[in-house]
């Protein structure tokens, strides 16, 4: 299925939720212009269709896209050489969201694109009544570790890394930031 016949669908999916959606919605913080496939403002929900045919996350199954998409959404910013920055995120229930899969084009790292991203997902899960954000990172990340610490997040926990096979044993950090 190509982009446009998916983002038809979600549409239609999500106004027979009720939710009349804004297509093209663009977010807009800290000098970062961020456009969503649809978006619902009056309840904050919205969506983003994911296509592997157009480079998103080609090492994601089109099974673990569809979880994605069906719930969370995924932020991507734009430049005039394609995508330069990405994060997934996730309400939850509770008062907790979740943001994940953070990644910068390496050619625009160290420039604070990834800190207004993050940003920006925080704020869109705030807005969304969450009042925290968690989200975990691989341990053998340690430089991750020390970049969301210099951001406000600090470790809660840990989890196995069960999800493919790897060539050197490691586990998930989780991390948490309050958003009040």
């Amino acid at each position: 299925m190509d982009e446009a016949a998916g983002r038809k669908i979600l549409k239609s999916r999500f106004e027979l939720a009720g939710f009349p959606v804004q297509e093209g919605h663009r977010f807009e913080s800290a000098g970062v212009s961020v456009e969503i496939d649809g978006f619902d403002p009056a309840s904050k929900v919205g969506y983003e269709y994911i296509t592997t045919a157009a480079g998103d996350r080609e090492d994601l199954t089109a099974d673990e896209i569809r979880q994605l998409v069906a719930s969370g959404a995924f932020l991507v910013l734009e430049n005039q050489h394609g995508i330069a920055a990405a994060v997934y995120v996730e309400p939850r229930t509770g008062d907790c969201g979740y943001i994940g899969m953070l990644s910068v084009d390496p050619t625009l790292q160290g420039q604070g694109i990834g800190t207004r991203l993050v940003r920006i997902a925080e704020a869109m899960l705030q807005a969304m009544g969450a009042t925290a954000v968690k989200l975990r990172i691989i341990n053998l990340r340690e430089e991750l570790g020390r970049w969301y610490r210099s951001l406000g997040y600090h470790e809660v926990g840990t989890a196995p890394y069960t999800h493919r096979p790897v060539k050197r044993p490691c586990h998930f950090v989780e991390m948490q930031r309050s958003l009040v």
